[in-house]
């Protein structure tokens, strides 16, 4: 009799042992997927419907990108439900065949005063209307974040960092600038990209604006290696030669800053020393598509209007 019980104890024992090793061999194989593609996608900015904003959602669903992130600015004024509608009616397109992980802009926070001035006020709906990770620094919970996959890492960061009563830049160097900080220092992704709104280099409308996030953020991001900088917030599609240390860097050894063009109106940008390539016409319906690889990455710009690839940056690893 006791010989039969133990008997029954080893074979559930081993059963047991093939069921984890099952299921351990299960999460290794999905883990071993890692992200293939995302989208950025410029400032949308709808007041209301939009006939541009639902072409672009639609050419994104087609492409079917694990993520995509827009960049900022997704409605005109943050505060108004109706045009977060209008936001949606795009999102919803996307939603299915892709993971959205916005980047919180100036314009979503806003409100017009009678007068026609921006009045700053807290994000409220924009908070209300996305399920992002709540992993950041707690006074800006799920306006900035991080994200990881098997071999990239996604961090999104608020240029904005407004707080009622509050000074901006002092949270965000206080705050924010620390959590980053961590943040990278604990990454062992083989891919790293960063989200902004406003722009670490642009030579497009409002690019002199944020020059003081470079002595903030970019020696973070030459200390550990980041990829690229995706941002919005200037309407003008201009990508940058890698730069490291204030200077151009070879092919892999620097950082490449990438600005996209808006979806409801788009600009030009002027260029400078650090620029790689730029939007020469205004009014261009401009998506980036990024391709990854285990040594390799491919940022295409397209127009979608004529279905071009206007611009193809390849990032390497050694």
């Amino acid at each position: 009799m006791m010989k039969r019980t133990f008997l029954r104890i080893v074979m559930v024992a081993a059963l047991s042992c093939l069921c984890l090793a099952q299921l351990s061999a299960q999460e290794d194989k999905q883990d071993a997927k890692g992200t293939s593609s995302f989208a950025v996608v410029g400032d949308v900015q709808v007041k209301g419907h939009s006939s541009k904003w639902l072409k672009a959602a639609k050419w994104i669903a087609e492409r079917k990108p694990e993520f995509w992130f827009p960049m900022g600015d997704l409605v005109d004024e943050g505060l108004k439900p109706d045009q977060w509608e209008a936001f949606r009616e795009g999102e919803k397109i996307i939603s299915p065949v892709s993971k959205v992980l916005p980047v919180l802009g100036n314009h979503d926070h806003y409100t017009k005063s009678p007068e026609k001035k921006n009045i700053e006020s807290m994000p409220g709906l924009y908070l209300e209307n996305f399920s992002v990770p709540e992993n950041g620094p707690e006074e800006l919970l799920k306006r900035c974040y991080y994200v990881k996959t098997k071999n990239c890492l996604f961090v999104v960061l608020d240029t904005n960092c407004f707080i009622e009563g509050g000074n901006p830049k002092k949270l965000l160097s206080g705050v924010e600038t620390p959590w980053l900080r961590k943040v990278l220092s604990e990454n062992k992704a083989r891919w790293t990209f960063v989200f902004t709104h406003a722009p670490l280099y642009s030579s497009g409308r409002h690019g002199t604006e944020s020059e003081w996030l470079r002595k903030e953020w970019c020696h973070l991001f030459d200390e550990f290696g980041v990829d690229a900088v995706f941002s919005g917030h200037t309407h003008a599609f201009e990508v940058t030669k890698p730069i490291r240390n204030g200077v151009v860097a070879e092919n892999g050894k620097g950082t490449v800053y990438y600005n996209s063009g808006g979806i409801t109106f788009s600009d030009v940008a002027k260029g400078d020393w650090y620029t790689d390539f730029l939007q020469k016409e205004d009014r261009k319906l401009m998506i980036g598509i990024v391709e990854l690889k285990d040594n390799s990455a491919a940022i295409t710009t397209w127009d979608i209007d004529s279905g071009t690839a206007i611009n193809t940056v390849s990032l390497k690893k050694d």
